[in-house]
């Protein structure tokens, strides 16, 4: 089955395919950063005053 496939269909696309993974990894990236500035915001707010705490409480059960 692998020895029937065109691997020159791939090699004719290669920069369609790098520029995917391209993309992909500045996605990746972009998420990897933001999720952490959420994750120190969220617990900055565990960690204050009952009202900002209640509120990063909320956010973290509803996405659980």
């Amino acid at each position: 089955m692998l020895a029937s496939y065109q691997w020159s269909l791939i090699w004719d696309h290669r920069a369609d395919f790098l520029q995917g993974l391209k993309v992909a990894l500045e996605v990746s990236l972009v998420a990897m950063v933001l999720s952490v500035v959420v994750g120190i915001l969220l617990a900055l707010a565990r960690m204050s005053k009952p009202p900002l705490s209640w509120l990063g409480a909320a956010y973290i059960n509803v996405f659980r």
